[in-house]
């Protein structure tokens, strides 16, 4: 469904992307890891089409992304940024139902329709209780999960979420992940999450794209990416892998000279 063919990109002068390749297909659920500063958003942003590489190409559906119109890529692609602040007064079910803004003319009305998938792509975010309040009054984790919601009631085969749990408690996490894992699963959409949990990268994602310095160092399975030397030569240092009746989860080898008696 989105090929991306060599692409590069620079802020300012400074080389974000180098010769990026992929190719991604519905049914996949691609976890995008790596430190800060790696390129993991600015990719994100370059399949979304909020940014455009200075070389290369992006394809979606066989097409460039750039000969797609707003509302026909917004029925393909639902975007859900990191950081988003709330400075309009909307309640969060009139933020969800701007999600079906592609399926009508610019000054249509709501339909029933609408109506009913906004409410319920807040309960599968585990956001109906915020349905009448508005996004101004919700705090940073409350807001995340509306727009993770937002992004459902599109009702577009692929899902571009940039750290779409970070602001989330532990419980949240795991929720929306795994209502981004139904989609995938049940409907054949096509998921692209950048986390910088590893161990909920590696539960639930079928796919891991790793990337260190603007290019991908490995791409493939789990268990074929996280391996121990790759990832302390990416992040600086050393990790275990524990195995656990969930899987594999990875723990850092703390100093134990530094730990509080």
């Amino acid at each position: 469904m989105l090929t991306i063919q060599h692409i590069s990109f620079r802020f300012d002068g400074v080389e974000a992307l180098r010769d990026v390749s992929l190719c991604l297909k519905q049914g996949e659920f691609v976890a995008i890891l790596g430190p800060n500063g790696s390129g993991k958003t600015t990719l994100l942003r370059n399949m979304a089409g909020v940014l455009t590489p200075q070389s290369g190409q992006i394809l979606l559906q066989g097409r460039p992304i750039s000969s797609f119109g707003a509302r026909q890529r917004a029925r393909l692609m639902a975007w859900v940024p990191q950081g988003v602040h709330a400075d309009l007064a909307f309640t969060a079910l009139e933020t969800v139902l701007m999600g079906r803004y592609a399926y009508h003319s610019r000054f249509a009305s709501d339909t029933q329709e609408d109506i009913a998938r906004a409410h319920a792509a807040l309960q599968e975010a585990g956001a109906s209780h915020y349905a009448g309040k508005k996004v101004t009054e919700l705090s940073g984790g409350e807001l995340q999960r509306v727009l993770v919601a937002r992004a459902l009631c599109q009702g577009s085969p692929i899902l571009l979420l940039d750290e779409p749990v970070s602001n989330l408690d532990i419980r949240h996490q795991v929720d929306i992940l795994q209502v981004i894992a139904a989609r995938v699963q049940c409907q054949n959409a096509l998921a692209v999450c950048v986390l910088h949990d590893l161990n909920l990268a590696a539960h639930y994602a079928h796919r891991i794209i790793l990337m260190h310095q603007g290019q991908i160092v490995a791409d493939g399975s789990p268990r074929q990416v996280l391996t121990a030397s790759r990832l302390e030569a990416v992040y600086g240092i050393p990790l275990h892998q524990v195995e656990t009746p969930e899987g594999p989860v990875w723990v850092p080898a703390y100093d134990s000279r530094a730990l509080p008696d």
